[in-house]
């Protein structure tokens, strides 16, 4: 009994498993590819390395004309422009949007305004109606016109200078100058003053050049009574860098008269170069030998304090008994803070005789650095001077050479004397990490 169960249980077990074994499928059918629509790759940017700023120059023409065809308004304008090129001078694929961004600043400020251009076609119409109105037949269209007078290129600055003629009716056409300064790293325009943490004393040492300048260039009796008041703080003028120096031109009527037209003076790099900051210095990429003879002219000036003139003064405080005021110069409150100051410039033992106490030029009073106004002037029979630098490693010297004036040859009250001779003086340092400390000096005037 026990066998035949055991029997039927295999043959049930066997019938099972046959009915479960896998049957063969179909091979499934290939899937095909489906066409996908193509995208075109973005365009590579180039990196920055292998582009670089380039300015070109573009002109505009354009005439408004009234409906009888008279002309109302012409105008004529040179602009810069700025692009990103290439190495090869060649327009690259694509822009990064940095160096786009900049373009676009810079090319807006030279923009052609057309709004301004539809004002003077409508100043001019309105002149035109006034004179027919007026049965006259004169008429003279309003125009404007500029040319780029140059552009001064560093790798982080654009300096462009440009000068224009304008007329708006009226009895003649009037000049005027239009220039900006535009910083490559930051991507916008820029004023000298951004270029020295001590604008005060810049603008004066950029007035005094640009009013010495004036004077020897003849200008004085074409300009105003008042113009060296106004050359001084450099009220109204506009500036551009140059490959000499800062080009600083006062447009009509703003030292002189129309006939005196565009006044301009160049003060060079060397007269304030010791007062530029690290911008400053960074920008204009001056040579070494142009901020050693800023380190000259400003020793100078410190010198002058102890032989022709005073520091500035405090001219609104109330004088001591002796007649003593306190200093304004730079933040130089005591003696300490001087000799600071001077030693940047000259050896120890030099300021020891500079400090001399038995001179009573200069001492505290009350813990406040001050000083007596004790001027003497320039010596007469000393003209122009000439400079050069001379270097070796860390010590040189500069070499002034001065003209020896002939007063007594002096007849032309409007002429300088005449140069009977040349004097040389020359002027030891050291370099040190502030500049030229100088071992010995005097004054050449």
């Amino acid at each position: 009994m026990k066998r035949s169960v055991i029997c039927l249980i295999l043959a049930a077990l066997l019938l099972l498993a046959g009915c479960t074994q896998t049957q063969p499928q179909a091979e499934p059918e290939p899937v095909q590819p489906q066409p996908q629509a193509e995208q075109a790759a973005p365009a590579p940017v180039e990196e920055k390395s292998a582009l670089r700023y380039l300015v070109d120059t573009e002109e505009y023409e354009d005439e408004r004309k009234a409906d009888d065809g008279t002309v109302l308004a012409t105008v004529k304008y040179e602009y810069p422009v700025l692009r990103v090129v290439k190495e090869d001078g060649s327009a690259p694929d694509a822009v990064p949007q940095e160096m786009a961004a900049k373009c676009e600043t810079f090319n807006a400020r030279f923009a052609v305004d057309e709004e301004y251009i539809d004002g003077l076609a409508e100043l001019a119409q309105a002149d035109l109606d006034s004179y027919r109105e007026a049965g006259s037949s004169f008429f003279a269209p309003c125009s404007e016109e500029s040319s780029v007078a140059s552009v001064y290129r560093t790798s982080g600055m654009i300096s462009v200078d440009r000068i224009g003629s304008s007329y708006w009716g009226g009895a003649h056409p009037n000049a005027y100058e239009d220039a900006a300064t535009f910083d490559l790293e930051t991507g916008e325009f820029i004023e000298w003053t951004d270029l020295t943490d001590d604008a005060d004393a810049m603008r004066e040492i950029l007035g005094e050049q640009v009013v010495e300048t004036l004077y020897a260039g003849g200008y004085a009796e074409w300009l105003f009574d008042d113009w060296e008041t106004t050359a001084r703080a450099l009220d109204g003028a506009v500036t551009a860098f140059d490959a000499t120096g800062l080009v600083v031109t006062f447009s009509e009527y703003t030292v002189g008269p129309h006939a005196a037209g565009l006044v301009s003076a160049t003060v060079e790099y060397s007269r304030f170069a010791d007062l530029l900051n690290e911008r400053g210095e960074r920008l204009l990429e001056l040579p070494e030998t142009v901020g050693l003879m800023g380190d000259y002219f400003e020793a100078a000036r410190m010198w002058s304090w102890f032989s022709m003139t005073t520091m500035p003064l405090d001219q609104d405080a109330a004088p001591t008994a002796d007649g003593y005021l306190p200093v304004k110069y730079r933040g130089v409150t005591t003696m300490a803070a001087l000799r600071e100051l001077l030693e940047t410039r000259f050896a120890p033992e030099l300021v020891d005789s500079m400090l001399d106490p038995g001179e009573a030029h200069y001492k505290e009073i009350d813990g406040v650095l001050c000083a007596l106004q004790a001027d003497r002037g320039a010596d007469i029979t000393r003209g122009k001077a000439t400079y050069e630098v001379e270097l070796d490693g860390s010590s040189g010297q500069i070499v002034a050479t001065v003209e020896e004036l002939d007063w007594d040859a002096f007849t032309d009250s409007m002429t300088a004397p005449p140069v009977k001779g040349y004097a040389t003086v020359t002027f030891p340092f050291v370099v040190t990490e502030n500049g030229a400390q100088f071992t010995a000096f005097d004054s050449i005037w």
